[in-house]
């Protein structure tokens, strides 16, 4: 029995790999990557990326005030 295409159909298309080119593209230095997930930091700013939706999405961050 055939069963008529559901909501799998029309799912997003699979989610690439992380695009580490793209954080360096905008001046981020990656220190540490696990999975989707990356710390970055860029001047004084240090930064967590998630990569989702095949974009990077800051989770969180701090500001290094200059010494």
């Amino acid at each position: 029995m055939f069963t008529t295409p559901g909501p799998l159909s029309q799912q997003e298309p699979a989610t690439q790999q992380p695009n580490y080119e793209l954080l360096r593209s905008m001046g981020w230095n990656i220190d540490v990557s696990y999975g989707n997930y990356c710390v970055a930091w860029r001047d004084h700013d240090e930064v967590v990326f998630e990569w989702r939706q095949n974009t990077w999405h800051r989770v969180t961050g701090r500001a290094n005030p200059v010494g």
